[in-house]
């Protein structure tokens, strides 16, 4: 439909885990890929994210062609992506914060894909992301409101389309919109979910997508890594293994982390280790010279010094570095299920997400019986 190519070229049996390729305005990345926000220290071939928050009130001021508060939000973005790289392509959330109403308003919807229209802040077209509570909004609502984004979006320069989807909708409401528009690909929205706390949604909107025989990527925004477990250092990245579950490209949590209870006063950071897939609470130097790794390009003295970005950028590079390898690894021959086992911190809800997409082949086997 658009200037973008989604090229399949990987399709494991035992997960949920593809490879694609992805071409757009003369750039191609290869899937399953960490997308990260703008950094000086990262110079990574890549999906780059902006997140930006609106309400009815900022919108307002914007659509009363309020020079200043144009100028000021632009600003804003120009600061966003001083640091990206020109072989990436930036993406911009816009995340629609109302207590009153869930759903822009047609002409806030205009003013937000307005925002999103320079190329240099978002090589796509993101529908808001919906701060609400949307468990009881009737699904006939979420239709209609996805139909006049998209139909507002048809006066707008061609540009990939992004359908945004909550983790926590309705299953059938989110078959209707898979099956019931035209679009490049989904972001969805975990809601600071654990993904295989959803592992039966994410199995349904893989088998909703297949059976469209769409080819589009797959974009999770807002996930949790996992729980700490009492007196254990070490917290499962199951926000990795999103890949295994058929997320293509895996975006940051934007959402506050929920408390924890060992660390009262003063949580310290993770760090993200490679060889096992754990989220490491730094606690003492003798932690950070275990798992950073001397090649990064995130200064180990940022990281001694506490710096909650630092911790951020080296935790997206570390991810970024080991899907390059696991990609790797797949045109060596190896399988997704054998390099994954072999991360003992993710070892068993990796059998879990295995044993769901082995459910999903029976199901679709007995329909044909």
């Amino acid at each position: 439909m658009t200037i973008l190519s989604v090229i399949p070229q990987y399709v494991d049996d035992k997960t949920f885990f593809k490879m694609k390729e992805v071409k757009l305005f003369g750039k191609n990345v290869k899937t399953p890929i960490k997308a990260t926000e703008p950094s000086k220290y990262l110079k990574i071939k890549t999906f780059y994210e902006i997140y930006k928050k609106v309400t009815s009130e900022s919108l307002k001021k914007m659509m009363e062609d309020d020079t200043i508060h144009i100028e000021r939000y632009q600003h804003r973005l120009k600061y966003c992506i001083k640091n990206r790289p020109e072989n990436s392509l930036p993406i911009l959330f816009v995340s629609y914060e109302n207590k009153e109403n869930i759903f822009p308003s047609e002409k806030e919807l205009e003013m937000i894909f307005l925002i999103q229209s320079p190329l240099e802040y978002s090589s796509f077209y993101v529908l808001p992301m919906l701060s609400g509570k949307i468990t009881k909004v009737d699904d006939e609502k979420i239709v209609s409101y996805v139909r006049s984004a998209f139909e507002i979006l048809e006066s707008f320069a061609t540009k990939p389309r992004i359908l945004t989807i909550r983790i926590d909708m309705n299953l059938l409401v989110i078959g209707k919109l898979i099956k019931g528009f035209d679009f490049d690909g989904i972001c969805i929205d975990f809601k600071n979910r654990v993904p295989t706390s959803v592992l039966i949604q994410m199995a349904q909107i893989n088998r909703y997508v297949k059976e469209e025989e769409k080819e589009i990527i797959l974009y999770g925004i807002n996930l949790r890594p996992g729980l700490k477990k009492k007196e254990n250092p070490v917290i499962p990245a199951k926000d990795v293994l999103s890949y295994a579950l058929g997320i293509d490209i895996l975006g940051n949590n934007h959402m506050p982390p929920p408390p924890v209870r060992d660390f009262v006063n003063n949580v310290p950071p993770r760090i993200f280790n490679r060889r096992d897939y754990g989220y490491y609470y730094v606690v003492s130097d003798e932690v950070l010279n275990f798992v950073y790794e001397k090649d990064s390009n995130i200064p180990i003295e940022l990281l001694q010094r506490g710096n909650k970005d630092a911790y951020k950028y080296y935790n997206d590079e570390a991810i970024y570095k080991e899907m390059e390898f696991v990609k790797k690894r797949i045109d060596e021959g190896k399988e997704p299920y054998e390099i994954l086992s072999q991360k003992i911190q993710i070892r068993d809800p990796l059998k879990t997400i295995a044993m769901e997409k082995k459910k999903g082949k029976a199901t679709v086997l007995e329909d044909f019986l």
